[in-house]
């Protein structure tokens, strides 16, 4: 068994990873579509995760160059210039359908734990 701080960093590993997979696509194409539909509820355990989600929801492109301009545009006018954005866009190596699990599995962590549909 885990114990709650390890679920809580495995977890958030694992968003991490949704959100590259997200930001950069697979090597079988995009899982951008997937994310936002199967993390349209999810309440990410980081909030720097669930920021970024947000802004990713916002700019409704999956092309990896379009976002990699635009994330840090739209984060500074959110006010959050000082993000580490490339950590988003290092190599993640997750097949498209290992990328959707995992995000089917962030979301099943949550059990219940829903964002409020008013942001």
């Amino acid at each position: 068994m885990f114990s709650p701080e390890q679920r809580r960093q495995l977890i958030v590993e694992s968003e991490m990873y949704v959100l590259r997979a997200m930001c950069q696509g697979t090597a079988q194409g995009s899982v951008f579509g997937d994310g936002v539909n199967i993390l349209a509820n999810y309440p990410f355990v980081d909030h720097e995760h669930q920021l970024v989600y947000d802004t990713l929801c916002e700019l409704n492109t999956d092309v990896p160059n379009n976002i990699r301009t635009l994330l840090p545009e739209r984060l500074t006018r959110k006010g959050f210039p000082d993000f580490d954005l490339d950590i988003y866009f290092q190599p993640h190596n997750l097949a498209a359908e290992v990328a959707v699990s995992m995000m089917e599995g962030v979301q099943f962590s949550a059990r219940g734990k829903r964002r409020s549909a008013v942001n």
